[in-house]
């Protein structure tokens, strides 16, 4: 089943609290929803609430507790998630009782999940949104695969944001999968191309989970305070609006921060999948900077290096961000 597919529908969507790009490339795919005539319901946490609020209407809320993702910032990322594997697998088995009394209180006809993996319901045409099949792990880790894959098969469609010819793909290797149950949809980004005005040298945009969002925006600043150019950080952890002189902005409505991402010469964030999305419809030029021990986001900003510049964070803090051709208007 596509997403044109779905009309006149009671649809209840949940997506994971992985910083804020899951919440953003939902924004696209709810909104077409409520456009084919469905009921849009949203299983979210407090602080994905009032991040749907300023972005939706017409939407009923249901509260959903967070994922339990806790990272101690020292680049091993995989072993965080090893150590809280039985506190998400909990998790799961939560949300799955949370969502059948849903799905029979609320006459529920489709339940639709962003990576949260517990989200389905037997009951009811269970879809899940991911361009992630395949995990990028290192070999003493692929017990996970299985894990995972136990998972996916539980969902009646699997929707795939990317493109389905493979010299296009964005996700590469990722989004290889044998299941027959695999729709791409194309890219979702809820930002339009426009002509704007390059105002600024540089721009940050800076999502995932803490700690590693705080790192990179510490390491962001002080670069773009050397460079001597106009710059500019998007984040939702900025708490004042200078910064060494490198202009801090708060995450914003869609329409501002369309334009402004669209007003640098170059853009800076993590390689997560939302933001190369967005980059990609934008047809901006940016550096990705994968977060320490995430290997899925390793192997994206590798596998698009011929799109993007991909950097570590050491060789990010080494780079002469001045080398770059800046044309601003």
């Amino acid at each position: 089943m596509h997403v044109k597919d779905l009309q006149e529908k009671r649809i209840l969507i949940a997506v994971l609290n992985w910083g804020l790009g899951h919440l953003m490339r939902s924004i696209p795919l709810i909104k077409q929803l409520q456009s084919q005539g469905n009921q849009v319901i949203l299983a979210v946490s407090e602080e994905q609430k009032k991040f749907f609020q300023a972005e939706l209407t017409a939407v009923e809320y249901l509260h959903l507790a967070a994922y339990p993702f806790h990272f101690r910032g020292k680049g091993n990322f995989g072993t965080d998630l090893m150590l809280q594997f039985f506190t998400l697998h909990r998790a799961l088995k939560k949300e799955r009782k949370a969502l059948k009394n849903w799905v029979e209180e609320k006459v529920i006809d489709c339940v639709i999940s962003d990576q949260r993996l517990g989200f389905y319901n037997k009951k009811v045409r269970s879809i899940l949104v991911s361009h992630q099949l395949k995990l990028a792990l290192p070999w003493y880790q692929k017990l996970f695969q299985v894990y995972y894959s136990y998972y996916l098969k539980k969902f009646d469609t699997i929707w795939v944001p990317d493109f389905p010819d493979l010299e296009k793909r964005l996700s590469g290797k990722l989004s290889e999968s044998k299941m027959k149950n695999c729709l791409f949809i194309g890219p979702l980004s809820r930002f339009q191309k426009q002509t704007a005005v390059k105002k600024y040298a540089f721009g940050a945009l800076i999502s995932g989970p803490p700690p590693y969002s705080h790192q990179l925006l510490q390491l962001v600043v002080e670069k773009f305070r050397k460079t001597g150019k106009p710059c500019f950080v998007l984040s939702s952890i900025a708490d004042s609006k200078r910064m060494d002189g490198v202009e801090l902005i708060s995450y914003t409505s869609t329409a501002d921060a369309n334009e402004l991402l669209q007003s640098a010469c170059f853009l800076v964030s993590r390689s997560g999948y939302s933001s190369i999305m967005d980059f990609t419809f934008l047809e901006e030029k940016a550096i990705l900077i994968p977060t320490p021990g995430q290997y899925e986001q390793v192997y994206l900003a590798e596998h698009l290096s011929e799109r993007f510049i991909g950097l570590s964070e050491q060789e990010f803090i080494d780079f002469d961000l001045n080398t770059l051709a800046i044309k601003m208007d």
